[in-house]
C-alpha cells in the first residue's frame, strides 16, 4: 500500500501540472518497481 500510495500522489500533482510525460514515466517506473519486489519476496519466501 504504501508505493501506490506514493504513485498516487505523485501522479496527482503530475495530472494536475499537464505534465503528462512524467505521468507515464512514473507510472512505468512504479510498475517494475513492485514487480522486482514481488519476485524478489518469491524468491526469498522459500
Amino acid at each position: 500500500m504504501g508505493m501506490a500510495g506514493a504513485l498516487e500522489t505523485l501522479c496527482g500533482q503530475t495530472y494536475g501540472a499537464e505534465e503528462y510525460g512524467k505521468l507515464g514515466n512514473y507510472t512505468c517506473c512504479a510498475i517494475l518497481t513492485l514487480i522486482a519486489v514481488y519476485l524478489a519476496m518469491q524468491f526469498f519466501k522459500h
